[in-house]
């Protein structure tokens, strides 16, 4: 499992995601507001995502982020961080490690970020009964979630109705460590 290419295992859950639904690149485009010509990179493989861009896709095919990231492993397994598929956003300095995809039924998903020094990292609204619990690590994040700015400290958690725009700020001079989970009522 080390050496998983995160960009062919989102081109061939995108394309079977498109391809389930029965939508073109043009449709996922006006769901998604991502170009369809993006569309098609992602899709071959030739473009690696921002995270932002796979919430944006994700959001617009009402399907989870890590949908988009799942890849296949064995019922039994120790996972660790270098071996499942990252995805770095350097625009915003944002790594997500996706711990456990979605599932219908768990009804959550987990994940692991880390945040860079001074940066912030922008989410989307998601699906309606949405919540997420984000549980500090290392370091200390401010979450602004509908304008209200929640300062989290190490070892400390908050939870929230994520189907608003919220976004992870880190005044630190440290990398963040935060644990995320989403889950869906």
């Amino acid at each position: 499992m080390n050496n998983i290419n995160i960009n062919k295992v989102i081109s061939e859950n995108l394309r079977n995601i498109r391809m389930k639904m029965n939508y073109s690149l043009d449709r996922v485009s006006e769901l998604s507001g991502i170009s369809k010509s993006m569309l098609g990179q992602i899709e071959r493989g030739e473009s690696t995502p921002t995270v932002t861009t796979l919430w944006k896709i994700s959001n617009g095919l009402k399907v989870s982020f890590s949908s988009l990231m799942e890849y296949a492993s064995d019922d039994t397994e120790i996972i660790t961080q270098d071996t499942i598929p990252k995805l770095d956003d350097t625009d915003d300095g944002c790594t997500i490690y996706p711990f456990i995809p979605y599932s219908p039924e768990l009804k959550f998903e987990s994940y692991i970020m880390d945040l860079a020094p001074d940066s912030s990292h922008s989410s989307e609204a998601h699906i309606n009964a949405t919540y997420e619990y984000v549980y500090v690590i290392n370091g200390e994040l401010n979450i602004d979630v509908g304008g209200t700015i929640h300062n989290v400290k190490e070892n400390q958690m908050l939870k929230f109705n994520a189907n608003s725009a919220h976004v992870y700020l880190s005044h630190s001079d440290k990398m963040v460590k935060c644990h995320i989970i989403i889950a869906v009522k």
